[in-house]
């Protein structure tokens, strides 16, 4: 029978990684800290992160303009205490039927 592999955060021995780690950096054996790097960067690579932030930056970059448009629009609207240039509900009357009488 094949060995299982063990969980994520958890050891071969059983052990999750919380009751092995160090209390502190000052813990950490010599050396430790290239390991950690290492180990890093091969976890961002299998997540596929860069991928992902690229397009995370692509679609937030794509969305701002459409958004500035609408805020402007919004504001100005809103800002402007004269009437509307054009009119908005006379042109629809005559599609209205008459009440019946």
């Amino acid at each position: 029978m094949a060995e299982r592999e063990p969980e994520r955060g958890a050891t071969a021995h059983g052990a999750s990684r919380a009751e092995q780690a160090p209390g502190k950096p000052s813990d950490l054996p010599r050396g430790s800290s290239r390991e950690i790097l290492k180990r890093t960067f091969r976890e961002y690579k299998a997540d596929n992160l860069p991928d992902l932030a690229a397009a995370l930056t692509y679609y937030a970059i794509l969305a701002i303009f459409p958004a500035l448009l609408a805020l402007v629009s919004i504001v100005a609207c809103w800002a402007s205490r004269q009437p509307s240039p054009l009119p908005t509900t006379s042109p629809a009357w005559h599609l209205v039927p008459s009440a019946p009488r």
